[in-house]
């Protein structure tokens, strides 16, 4: 940050300067002479030196204005910082008056060409020894072209401010609906970034320069920006897993940020000039992770380049600098990385359709184990039944007996046959809506469901028909008996039993094995959780997703009676 502040006027006319010095229309010099008076300075004038950039005087100090030879009569100001007037050789005919505009002081002043004295003598009582004092004088015209040029870069500032501040809202949006903290880390380095170009453009004069002008308050902004721009280059580009090395060199940065804050003013970063240097490192670890091929570094490396030039220029380059490079380098920063964020949600998106894909794919594989397993249990008997008949007609001799029994073994072959297409359009995918009953597909799944020694009560207060997919009803139906089966199995309940219970479209599917654990009933549905040693958790979950997002209705769990209750209610 400057120590020495010119006139901000000029500093403010647009976002790109003029290669030519500032003109004035008067020079400034200073004394530090405490023992100047007003009556006895001409005598002196000697003491007075040029102020220049190096000036910090932090005791009443004189100033002296001498106008330029060619000036024309007319009206001139004085603008001038962190001082007031105490004595001035101005004439009452000069009509000398102060004023106050964009939160800087001014002194207007009339000069006569051929009545008024050329040079001015001002003492001024500095006011905040951080800075030093300055006195500024120019034309009227030329005072107010200075203003026009400031309300252009306070409206390009204000441009920029509210982009980055509106990505900083956008972020932290992404970061509340997708707990990604890449996003959260990247809104609050945006939202300190915000405060630091508010000072940087210095548009905390137009608000409170006494408060707002305390360097300590930028300084601590720039590095909570620091601190917040490291956790989210950690982050994003995840240095942790791909670059372990340059982690390490990352969390140093952070220690040194933490030092600052806490040891303030003695900064390390910013005594140094290593704010350029941090941001530069991000350059090395962005480029590195885009040549393992993530995509997003790629803007990333862009948006921070843009940001570390803008930053360098600043730290080192200021006094050459053409154009304001802190604020363009923000917005290019702000717009890339606003780029790379997007892309990165993009890839979550398609990593979420993977795990979904995988879940689907899981959830069948599940399936058709438990459909081996029930058709396993339906051929049990009949093939029992049949090894009997076999034997049966190797020792019968009556023609009309064995004939009996290869009828008999007939109907049994004829009923694992229907088993295994009873089973095929079970699984069967649905294509299309059809119109079917409740109560008969209810029964269709008990009867494929292997449900021994387990009391059904099965109840139906109105029968319905509804238009919906049928194998998918039946599909989550079998799973959520199979979890009731296992439950009662687990805990080795006596007398277990499980109730259907059927009301127009509703159908509730309870049991008596104790119920789920209140810790776990919110999550009984989430992905991958499972209390079940050999489980794949997905089970719960994707019959939830067949219900809510394939058949438009919903699925519910609660405690009640010593049971779970499963609420199936279908449009």
């Amino acid at each position: 940050m400057k120590t020495f502040i010119i006139i901000f006027t000029l500093f403010f006319s647009s976002l790109f300067a003029d290669e030519t010095p500032v003109i004035t229309d008067a020079w400034s010099y200073q004394t530090s002479d405490m023992s100047l008076t007003i009556e006895n300075i001409k005598e002196h004038d000697t003491h007075f030196k040029k102020m220049d950039e190096n000036s910090s005087p932090t005791t009443p100090q004189w100033i002296k204005l001498k106008l330029q030879d060619d000036l024309e009569s007319g009206k001139y100001i004085v603008s001038y910082g962190h001082a007031d007037f105490d004595l001035s050789s101005f004439s009452p005919q000069q009509q000398m008056q102060k004023f106050m505009l964009y939160s800087s002081k001014r002194v207007s002043f009339i000069y006569q060409k051929e009545r008024d004295s050329k040079v001015y003598y001002v003492r001024l009582l500095p006011t905040d020894v951080t800075y030093p004092s300055y006195g500024f004088a120019q034309s009227e015209e030329k005072f107010y072209e200075g203003i026009d040029g400031i309300l252009i870069y306070l409206f390009i500032a204000g441009i920029v401010l509210g982009l980055i501040m509106m990505t900083a809202i956008y972020n932290g949006s992404l970061y509340y609906f997708n707990h990604e903290k890449s996003f959260l880390y990247y809104a609050l380095m945006q939202v300190f970034m915000v405060g630091v170009l508010f000072f940087h453009t210095g548009m905390q004069n137009t608000i409170s320069p006494y408060f707002l002008s305390n360097p300590f308050v930028y300084e601590y902004l720039s590095l909570f920006t620091a601190f917040f721009a490291v956790l989210f280059a950690r982050s994003f580009l995840n240095t942790k897993e791909y670059l372990p090395t340059h982690d390490k060199v990352l969390l140093l940065f952070l220690l040194i940020i933490v030092l600052d804050i806490f040891y303030f003013p003695k900064a390390i970063l910013g005594d140094f000039g290593l704010y350029s240097i941090t941001t530069a490192y991000f350059l090395v670890v962005g480029f590195l992770r885009m040549r393992q091929g993530y995509k997003p570094a790629l803007f990333f490396f862009i948006g921070w380049s843009a940001l570390t030039i803008g930053i360098l220029v600043v730290e080192y380059f200021d006094e050459i600098a053409y154009f304001d490079t802190m604020l363009l380098g923000s917005t290019i920063e702000a717009i890339m990385l606003a780029i790379a964020l997007a892309y990165k949600i993009r890839q979550i998106q398609s990593e979420k359709e993977q795990q979904k894909e995988l879940m689907i794919h899981q959830s069948k594989l599940a399936s058709m184990g438990e459909m081996i397993g029930n058709i396993a249990h339906q051929w049990r008997q009949p093939l029992t039944h049949l090894s009997y008949i076999l034997m049966n007609i190797e020792e019968l001799d009556d023609k009309e007996q064995r004939s009996k029994k290869v009828v008999e073994g007939t109907k049994q072959l004829e009923f694992m046959s229907q088993t295994i297409d009873d089973f095929r359009d079970f699984y069967a995918s649905d294509k299309e809506k059809e119109r079917f009953n409740l109560v008969n597909e209810t029964q269709h799944v008990l009867d494929l469901i292997n449900l021994e020694n387990i009391e059904i009560l099965f109840e139906v207060k109105e029968e319905v028909e509804i238009f919906n997919y049928k194998n998918e009803y039946k599909q989550v139906l079998l799973n959520l008996l199979s979890n009731a089966k296992e439950a009662l199995m687990k805990n080795s309940v006596d007398n277990p039993t499980i109730t259907i219970e059927i009301d127009e479209n509703a159908v509730k599917i309870s049991d008596n094995a104790g119920g789920i654990n209140k810790e776990n009933l919110q999550k009984i549905f989430e992905p991958y959780f499972t209390t079940k040693d050999k489980s794949s958790g997905i089970g719960l979950y994707m019959s939830k997703m067949i219900v809510e997002k394939n058949m438009g209705g919903s699925l519910s769990v609660k405690n009640k009676n010593g049971g779970a209750v499963f609420e199936i209610n279908i449009k």
